[in-house]
């Protein structure tokens, strides 16, 4: 690419702006023949800034970083960023200067990207490596130790599974770091008993491994692969160019799905400028080849691009023929494709002369399309084939066997071969007379008939009183009402569904009218109480839970972490007394009564030891020992 010069004004003096791609420089010079006066590095530039579409002033603006080697170092050290900033007498002349610094910064940016990557793929290596030696070596140990036995199978584990174990878990600071950043309610919870309260944070994380192993196995959860050139929708404008937003992961995903187009770039881009490159791609046939649609007449050429679909074709770049130019006279030669034929014993059936036969498929025709009539399914099938060797089959280890297949094998068997079991049923035998006497009970028999109770007859009903009487008269009186029509409520479901709806509308109104009678700073103060018992609540729970694992434990060991967190539990009961006592009066027994389980709970906690030390002194000899009472 040639260098390009335009006119530009660098602090207020006239002169001309020359950047050079293929020297990767930019100078300013105040005439062509004159020597430059500022020579600048062009994959040093950043921070690229340019006048607005409805600015009267055309300006750029950009930053270099100028290395600075110091006295006997090896490397240059980075200084501080210099501005530059040229002003312009044209539009078109400043747009032409700013797409071509556009494109050089982007092809640092793939550049820096394609070397983190180089060493982000090597560092994987270097780790799979190492857990392949680990593995191998468990494996090789494995195997000497059940010798005898005939060994035994060691499955190598994949350097990128997720650690679950309840140790590793536990060691894992960044992992519980990300976690409570998410989460949070589980933040503060950390923050109240563990930062302020002292409790240690081994204790706060060995109660919910179960959480840190449900976000270990979420937060390694990675995207799978798609189909990337499905997505790009390019739009032609009118000078036949292709216009198409792409970001730099999505060139990423097209050079790693299809390598060809990788090729393709490494050849063109040097030649021709990186934005024409994928302008003449997204237009090519080329695209349409892989992205799996089907080719027609009019779809326009491409003599640069269009070569590399022989290497679809062919399979090989060795094998690519010279495609066929508008300047070449010479036929095309037509390429007989030999497809084999596989038996299918569905294909036979339906093989029938009665039938006339079948026409043959798609995939079966060679001579009707040429090459062209299998490439779309060729394409699709390499594509699907990457997809799926793609996924990591070690994130599906995990529960693979813990659902129950035992309807898996009742589906096998043939219930139509088993033997019927006839339905056998049990005669019940009912007294009339015992049904119909309404002062006796019944009872059931050891050989299940109903028989009365001889004292339950002797023993009339007691007598109903008033208030008994009075509701037992009106149903009376209502049943013996010959008016009464028991299907009335059926007919007029409509009338009882309405007013249903305006009863429960009206409360609804009035609950909203109630709550919105309270003044804001009963709101706000009821809200704080809320808060404030909320948080106190959650914290005197973490810590009775703590105390009854270690209480219970019955571990010698533990007696110091019950005494620590006994001293925790009174103080829970000193904060529970203290948001009662701090709350209004008119809210302070429904607070009170609120934290009444809670304040049980914390008494009966310190109770149980207060009773589990005194059982012990009293059955040791030794007033000095020491050990986790024994609960009773």
């Amino acid at each position: 690419m040639p260098p390009s010069v335009n006119p530009a004004i660098y602090k207020k003096n006239t002169g001309y702006l020359t950047i050079d791609p293929e020297t990767d420089e930019l100078f300013w010079q105040s005439s062509p023949s004159a020597p430059p006066l500022m020579k600048i590095t062009l994959s040093a530039i950043s921070a690229l800034q340019a006048s607005g579409a409805n600015s009267t002033k055309f300006k750029l603006r950009f930053s270099y970083i100028p290395p600075v080697k110091a006295e006997g170092a090896d490397t240059a050290a980075e200084t501080e960023p210099v501005q530059y900033l040229f002003s312009f007498a044209d539009r078109d002349v400043m747009g032409r200067v700013r797409d071509i610094l556009q494109l050089s910064l982007q092809k640092t940016s793939a550049l820096a990207q394609a070397a983190k990557e180089k060493e982000a793929e090597a560092e994987q290596q270097k780790v799979a490596a190492a857990a392949a030696a680990a593995a191998a070596a468990a494996a090789s140990t494995n195997g000497k130790k059940a010798g005898g036995a005939g060994g035994t199978h060691v499955r190598p584990v994949s350097a990128t599974s997720v650690h679950l174990e309840s140790k590793k878990l536990l060691a894992n600071l960044d992992l519980q770091k990300k976690l409570l950043m998410e989460d949070k309610g589980l933040k503060s919870k950390f923050e109240e008993t563990v930062i302020k309260n002292g409790l240690p944070y081994e204790e706060f994380w060995a109660t919910r491994v179960h959480i840190l192993r449900a976000y270990a196995l979420t937060s390694s959860q990675k995207r799978g692969p798609y189909n990337v050139l499905s997505t790009v929708k390019p739009v032609s404008n009118s000078e036949n160019k292709a216009s198409v937003s792409l970001t730099r992961e999505t060139i990423t995903d097209i050079f790693d799905q299809y390598p060809l187009v990788r090729r393709a770039y490494n050849d063109c881009v040097p030649k021709i400028n990186e934005g024409d490159f994928w302008s003449r791609f997204f237009l090519s046939r080329l695209f349409r080849r892989l992205k799996g649609e089907k080719q027609k007449p009019t779809d326009p050429t491409d003599v640069l691009l269009d070569k590399y679909i022989d290497y679809i074709d062919n399979g090989t770049l060795s094998g690519m023929r010279k495609r066929k130019t508008p300047d070449d006279d010479e036929p095309e030669e037509e390429v007989d494709v030999n497809v084999p034929f596989f038996l299918d014993v569905a294909g036979n059936e339906e093989s029938d002369p009665q039938k006339l036969g079948n026409r043959q498929d798609i995939t079966m025709r060679p001579g009707v399309e040429g090459p062209g009539a299998i490439s779309l399914i060729r394409a699709m099938n390499n594509l699907s084939q990457k997809m799926v060797y793609g996924v990591d089959d070690h994130g599906m280890e995990y529960g693979m066997h813990d659902h129950d297949e035992s309807h898996l094998v009742d589906e096998l068997k043939l219930n139509g071969l088993e033997e019927q079991v006839p339905t056998a049923y049990m005669e019940l035998n009912l007294k009339p007379n015992a049904l119909t006497s309404s002062s006796s009970s019944l009872s059931t028999g050891a050989n299940g008939s109903t028989e009365a109770t001889a004292d339950a007859a002797a023993n009339p009903a007691a007598p109903l009183t008033e208030e008994q009487q009075h509701p037992v008269k009106y149903m009376k009186s209502n049943l013996a009402d010959p008016t009464l029509n028991l299907q009335e409520p059926g007919l007029l479901q409509d009338d009882i569904r309405r007013a249903q709806k305006q009863i429960t509308k009206t409360i609804r109104l009035r609950s909203r009218e109630a709550s919105n009678n309270l003044t804001r700073e009963q709101k706000t103060i009821e809200s704080e109480v809320q808060e404030y018992a909320q948080l106190c609540h959650i914290t005197s729970i973490e810590f009775l839970r703590h105390f009854w694992i270690h209480f219970r434990s019955g571990d010698a060991a533990q007696a110091p972490a019950v005494a620590k967190l006994l001293q925790s539990v009174r103080k829970s009961i000193l904060r529970v007394e203290a948001v009662v006592r701090d709350s209004p009066e008119d809210i302070r027994p429904a607070v009170q009564a609120a934290l009444q389980p809670l304040t049980a709970s914390l008494h009966k906690a310190v109770a149980a030891y207060t009773r589990a030390v005194a059982e012990r002194y009293s059955h040791s000899a030794d007033p000095s020992a020491t050990g986790t009472p024994v609960p009773t």
